[in-house]
This record gives C-alpha cells, structure tokens and sequence, in this order.
C-alpha cells in the first residue's frame, strides 16, 4: 500500500490543492492497477511533513494486516488519524481486513 497524492484545481478560487488516498497496486491483464482503500482528504492540515503523511499510510497498513505493535510510540496526532481512517475502511470495506489477513498467514 501507499499513499497517492492527487492535485487538484478549484476553478471558483483559482487555487490548487492536494488530496490524499491511500492505495494498493494490482494487475489486469499485465497491467498495474490502482485501487483507492480510504480517501485520506486535505492531510496538510492537519500534518505538517510529507514524512509525517506517509507514516500514516504505513501506520494503517500494519493496522489492516494486524501487526499493529504495542505500545505504538509516534506522534498522537498520526496514531489518532489512523484510527480514524482504519475505523473508516472497517465500516465501508469490512471483507478487506479479513482478506488482508488471509493473505499475509497463507
């Protein structure tokens, strides 16, 4: 999984801006793929690094994958983004965290 970053532009303020998704890649037909797992939104809001959005990323993967390691000692605000999205992916895409799992024990 990664994070994929998607520039948009509002035409009614003339400005861009970013948003963020976190991913996976797959091939059809011998071609790579993009799925979208969560849209993660503005995050430079409310993060202030590109290291700090990736950790996020990577802090939902073990998450989803379950080795989440105990106690997690990174930032609060990264720990509390993730729950949020990781609490987000199990109410919209419950069969994934148990088709993750089934993955990584086979």
């Amino acid at each position: 999984m990664f994070v994929k970053l998607l520039s948009k532009y509002n035409k009614s303020t003339g400005k861009y801006y970013t948003l963020y998704q976190l991913c996976e890649s797959y091939r059809l037909d011998g071609r790579i793929r993009h799925r979208v797992i969560v849209d993660l939104g503005k995050l430079e809001e409310q993060l202030d690094s590109v290291e700090a959005i990736k950790s996020i990323g990577k802090r939902i993967e073990e998450k989803l994958i379950g080795q989440s390691p105990i106690p997690f000692t990174g930032d609060k605000k990264i720990e509390d983004l993730a729950n949020h999205f990781y609490e987000k992916i199990k109410k919209k895409r419950p069969g994934m965290i148990l088709a993750l799992t089934v993955i990584i024990r086979s």
